[in-house]
């Protein structure tokens, strides 16, 4: 079965190196975004893939090399035997080509009926796969487990059953060398079906991986940092971004500031290692995010976040632990200068007139001894213009349409004054 891989190395392997080589430039910018996994190759099954009916199988290609390394096969059985009805699934995996699955020797008893059977282990995230592993090979199979009834008597052997995310440790040979890797499963109860998720290896020869290692979160998308206030702290700085794809591997976010002079060096092994002084932490919320920066954070270096200078922002999403284990690092966000100035949200602008939402129109009403001249703008948050016009009376609307944005800013530029509000679109 071929699934779509999604690689992350700095070391490209011999054997990737032709298939690699068709890749278009943007797609080897994809590979190397974590060198902190350089020897790890990682392939994602997406979708999913379940399997629930009798003779299903399929194979593993742990490599990617167009060579089936391992195959399971579900059986399922039931009827009746001289009266006595039966149930029978067995869920096996059958290692090829010198390979082998980490697994152990199981007994069970069936009502008078003992036997054993080779068993696949059910591997936790960050359990060690290597050589210290017991190992059988080539054309033995080995049970995930097998449920079994006969009449009263019922036997669910192995350590797979009624399981997710649980991991099976794989060792590789090729040409007499051996590699170690992992693949993922959820099994059903009593064994019914399997749901391939995903699999990697190590490709440095004899190096032992964690189950699960390799496996990140999708990085979020659309960074974009906005000047929002006059508090002279990092707080006036307010960062949105879209958030990962798939939150079940997030455990929340982190907002780095990097000074746009520095930002080549920043990497995502540099913002693992940062203390909590210099992130602004931000819990996922099943949505896409804003937050305005802690006011106590600072840059990336330590140094305090001030107004007239130039700053560039990442967000790192970090993993759950469960479901995936390295953290990614989004793209880098545009420029912004933090400044006082008059075009965020001034109190003052009350003096001089009433503005406000019905729907998604913009009301101004300009108080009785005001008599407006100028214009009147409507940006978004990230200081995209969404409407212009000149001021014409004491009473305008205006309608922003099927807007996305909820939340506008107002700019009144009234007698060569420049006021701003924040209105909310209901």
């Amino acid at each position: 079965m071929k699934v779509k891989t999604k690689i992350q190395e700095k070391t490209i392997s011999s054997r990737l190196q032709k298939q690699l080589a068709a890749y278009s430039t943007s797609a080897l910018a994809i590979l190397a975004i974590s060198p902190a996994n350089a020897s790890i190759i990682y392939t994602d099954v997406n979708p999913d893939k379940l399997y629930n009916k009798n003779n299903d199988s399929f194979f593993i290609d742990l490599n990617n090399d167009n060579v089936n390394d391992f195959k399971i096969n579900l059986y399922k059985s039931f009827g009746t035997y001289y009266g006595v009805s039966y149930q029978v699934n067995v869920l096996q995996i059958q290692p090829m080509n010198n390979n082998a699955v980490a697994g152990f020797k199981s007994y069970f008893t069936v009502g008078t009926y003992s036997g054993s059977r080779s068993a696949a282990y059910a591997l936790n995230f960050n359990d060690s796969i290597g050589s210290s592993k017991n190992w059988s090979g080539s054309f033995t199979s080995l049970y995930f487990g097998a449920f079994y009834a006969f009449g009263s008597a019922t036997l669910a052997a192995g350590e797979w059953n009624n399981v997710q995310d649980r991991y099976i440790g794989l060792r590789l040979e090729i040409t007499g060398n051996i590699y170690y890797g992992w693949a993922r499963f959820d099994v059903g109860s009593k064994f019914a079906s399997i749901t391939f998720k995903d699999y990697a290896y190590e490709d440095v020869i004899q190096k032992p991986i964690l189950a699960g290692d390799a496996v990140s979160p999708d990085p979020v998308s659309n960074v974009v940092a906005t000047d929002v206030a006059n508090n002279n702290d990092p707080s006036d700085m307010q960062v949105a971004f879209d958030k990962a794809s798939d939150e079940n591997k997030v455990d929340s976010y982190r907002i780095f500031v990097i000074k746009s002079s520095d930002t080549t060096g920043f990497t995502l092994s540099l913002a693992n290692g940062l203390p909590l002084t210099q992130y602004t932490h931000v819990p996922k919320t099943g949505s896409d995010l804003q937050a305005n920066l802690n006011q106590l954070v600072t840059d990336k270096d330590g140094d305090a976040i001030v107004n007239g200078v130039p700053y560039k922002v990442y967000v790192l999403t970090v993993a759950d632990g469960v479901n995936a284990g390295k953290n990614a690092l989004s793209i880098i966000s545009n420029e912004i200068t933090l400044e006082n100035t008059s075009s965020i949200e001034d109190p003052v602008i009350n003096n001089f007139a009433s503005v406000y939402s019905f729907g998604n129109t913009v009301y101004l009403n300009f108080n009785s001894d005001i008599h407006p001249e100028g214009m009147v703008t409507v940006y978004d948050l990230y200081g995209r213009e969404l409407k212009k016009q000149s001021l014409s009376g004491k009473q305008m609307q205006i309608n922003m349409g099927e807007t996305a944005n909820k939340i506008v800013l107002v700019r009144l530029d009234l007698n060569g004054r420049l006021l701003t509000k924040k209105i909310y679109l209901h």
